[in-house]
């Protein structure tokens, strides 16, 4: 008690009992009693995933209440590991006597220091033991481990872990759901490096052939370190986990090296651990290339035969992508950005990169192959965006290493700091910041050629074309730095004026004060948000108010956006997202039919009552009518644009119900479509049409054209009557009618009689120039 400094009155347990003196540990760091307890509630996150993930799906009230409590799940998780990693990183540095968490040894080769709380296992990813080159390169493995992972979450045949990947102030933690496994459940793959390889499992050994041989076109190779017991054939990466788990499900993990690496174009340490294929460029890769190995230029191939043959196939395929895939895009890009908003094009400029199969490392050579002045802007600017990221997480780190400890005021000085040479405000600086140091750090991350030969000079700066409020705000949103309303007041109003406020305001300067706060930025697996987009779509198609089902509408395609911009080429999602807009429209089209049918009936009962309240009646719904009109065109071309990316029997018979349900739009003669709606219907038809007579699987091609034809002269005989005098009517006249030609061409050659035939019928039905 003296050792203490305690009074007897003060050690007295919850329940009131006097503590004994073997109730005070002296061995916590050793007591698996007080390690238990230190990690908080043990609960079981994975178990209920599994559950959740097994309930019935037959009705739509039963996909709801598995579509919410998997969301709800997700969530718990998310506020969780949000709540505690922020801890963990905080006090990374300091003594781990001193530590709220501590962190734990449970092994693995390429991970950093390990922390388990609440039953969800954290690691950094930071270059531990300098294995990745840089901390940048392990955050790198990070995002690819939860990309891999997205592959596989949403099979029925295999179960992954609940992962998330938190970043704040510089640090990199993932947080994931501890799984049932050990040492003694692993089937397939390695968990000590390569030395230890197995392939005991025939399911497990089916699966990643169907995966990764099939989908992606990789190729099974031998796998072991140099020192390894017994090299195995697999397909998949060396250091991928199966497990048997103990509740008899087939678990994966450490997904990181599912895609082969590039070629290493430069120094970059152990660079086929982080700088892989994107997915999208493996499925478009021409099969009679070859397949790839997802090991080449790794050790664990040391036993194999092929390994040179491995790396001339990724060198080849590499310059493929340097060659045509990079070319190609740039010049589909600068056609692009002159159809496209500026700000909506700067916005999916990543997304279409990917879609491409072309990853943001590349975005030099993508600026260097492109031609036109605003995509070079543009790409210039994403650029920048990236370095000064990467230099603000850096500063953050060096601070939080020298100080043992995370100071709130000091990360927002260095942000003030950046963010003041970005607005120009403090002269020398940012001279140096934008004629020198931003340009080597463009250099270093994408390459000499990310610049011109004017850009690189000494004297030039880079900044002269830069809004520089727009681009501040695009800033704060990827580094999650969080600027006062005021001032970003002050940057929306000024973004069009460019540097006028900066000239007129000499000493305007940002401070501490106006950094509101540094965010947590998360990013978690797509079929959780693709679980709340399915949610919200169940919700609106049942909800009765037409404002809130648009409302829940809105969200859930917003969250469907954010999934398929994880992973662009995703089939499954695509057609997912095509059947929300057709189920969708199809809905609507139900509620316009009865909508119609009640106003026709009015309309024929106006002779007596009360006219003025019916009249204002009958032109409330007729603008009712009107915009469910309006949304019905806009969901089903929405369809279209999705269905017409896969192009299997399934989607072909959609887009064949659309076309019909289009062509009776045009028909309506109670409300009659204007001319610029028309155009539209005509491109959203003609679009169907091209992807429906396309497919191998249509039945009676002949007729398609043909009524294919028959629907472009049907157009041109609303176009305006072609004047006398040659004009650009008569020009879109005739080349409307080259179309109609075009499509009749396919079945001419064909069956003269029969095409002649079908002519002749439908002119004697309707009397029309145009087909004769």
């Amino acid at each position: 008690n003296n050792s203490l400094n305690v009074s007897r009155s003060n050690l007295l347990s919850s329940s009131g009992q006097a503590l004994r003196a073997e109730d005070f540990c002296t061995h916590k760091e050793t007591c698996s009693r007080c390690q238990a307890e230190s990690r908080g509630f043990p609960r079981d996150w994975n178990k209920r995933f599994q559950e959740i993930q097994q309930l019935p799906q037959d009705t739509q009230t039963q996909k709801l209440i598995r579509f919410e409590n998997l969301a709800q799940l997700a969530q718990d998780f998310s506020m969780t590991a949000v709540n505690y990693g922020q801890i963990i990183i905080s006090e990374a540095f300091l003594p781990s006597v001193y530590q709220t968490i501590k962190p734990v040894d449970i092994g693995g080769v390429a991970g950093g220091q390990k922390y388990i709380i609440h039953g969800i296992l954290f690691k950094f990813a930071n270059n531990y033991k300098g294995i990745y080159g840089s901390d940048e390169g392990a955050m790198k493995v990070a995002a690819h481990d939860l990309k891999g992972l997205m592959r596989l979450s949403g099979r029925d045949d295999v179960s992954v872990p609940l992962l998330q990947i938190i970043d704040y102030r510089g640090f990199r933690l993932v947080a994931l759901s501890i799984l049932p496994i050990g040492i003694d459940t692993l089937v397939y793959g390695s968990n000590d490096g390569g030395i230890t390889v197995k392939d005991e499992d025939d399911t497990v050994r089916d699966l990643f052939k169907s995966i990764l041989g099939e989908d992606l076109n990789l190729c099974e190779h031998v796998v072991g370190a140099k020192n390894a017991k017994i090299p195995k054939h697999m397909i998949a990466p060396a250091d991928i986990e199966a497990h048997r788990g103990r509740d008899g499900r087939i678990y994966i993990l450490d997904f990181a090296r599912m895609f082969p690496p590039t070629s290493p174009k430069n120094s970059s340490k152990n660079s086929y651990l982080y700088e892989l294929f994107r997915p999208e460029f493996l499925q478009k890769y021409p099969k009679d290339k070859g397949t790839l190995c997802c090991d080449g230029f790794s050790p664990f191939v040391f036993h194999d035969p092929n390994k040179q043959k491995y790396k001339d196939d990724i060198s080849k395929a590499t310059d493929y992508l340097y060659d045509t895939v990079i070319p190609n895009f740039a010049n589909w890009l600068d056609s692009k950005v002159v159809k496209e908003n500026k700000n909506e094009f700067r916005g999916r400029l990543v997304l279409y990169l990917h879609k491409h199969g072309i990853n943001i490392r590349y975005l030099g050579k993508v600026r260097n192959k492109s031609n036109n002045v605003r995509a070079r802007q543009i790409i210039l600017e994403e650029m920048m965006l990236r370095c000064i990221k990467v230099k603000l997480n850096q500063q953050f780190r060096k601070f939080h290493a020298s100080q043992t400890f995370l100071s709130e005021v000091e990360c927002q000085n260095i942000c003030v700091k950046i963010w003041n040479q970005v607005l120009n405000q403090t002269k020398t600086e940012s001279e140096i910041f934008w004629k020198t140091e931003i340009k080597a750090d463009l250099v270093s991350k994408f390459g000499d050629e990310c610049l011109s030969a004017v850009e690189r000079q000494d004297d030039t700066r880079i900044d002269m074309n830069l809004n520089r409020f727009s681009f501040l705000l695009r800033l704060g949103k990827i580094t999650g730095i969080k600027i006062c309303a005021k001032v970003k007041k002050i940057f929306k109003q000024n973004m069009p004026k460019k540097l006028k406020f900066l000239e007129s305001h000499k000493n305007f300067k940002l401070t501490r004060m106006d950094i509101d706060k540094i965010l947590v930025q998360i990013k978690q697996m797509n079929m959780i948000l693709l679980a709340e987009a399915q949610g919200l779509v169940i919700k609106a198609n049942l909800e009765t108010s037409d404002e809130e089902s648009e409302r829940l509408f809105e969200q859930a395609v917003k969250s469907f956006k954010t999934v398929i911009n994880s992973i662009p080429e995703q089939n499954e999602v695509i057609r997912m997202y095509g059947e929300v807009f057709f189920e969708r429209a199809e809905k609507l089209s139900s509620s316009f039919d009865t909508t119609q049918t009640i106003l026709q009936e009015r309309h024929n009962n106006t002779s007596s009552g009360d006219k003025n309240g019916e009249e204002m009646d009958i032109k409330e719904m007729v603008r009712k009518l009107e915009k469910y009109q309006t949304d019905i065109i806009g969901l089903y071309k929405n369809a279209i644009d999705n269905y017409s990316k896969l192009k299997t029997s399934n989607e072909i018979s959609r887009l064949e119900t659309i076309k019909t349900r289009l062509l009776a739009i045009t028909r309506n003669s109670f409300l009659p479509v204007t001319w610029t709606e028309r155009c539209k219907l005509f491109k959203m038809i003609n679009s169907a049409y091209s992807f429906v007579v396309a497919s191998p699987s249509i039945q009676k091609r002949d007729l398609q054209y043909f009524s294919w034809g028959k629907l472009i002269l049907k157009f041109a005989s609303h176009l305006p009557r072609p004047a006398t005098s040659y004009n650009k009517h008569n020009e879109q006249y005739e080349q409307i009618l080259e179309m109609a030609s075009d499509k009749f061409q396919h079945i001419l050659s064909k069956d003269e009689d029969w095409i002649l035939e079908m002519l002749l019928k439908s002119r004697s039905k309707k009397k029309n120039r145009h087909y004769s």
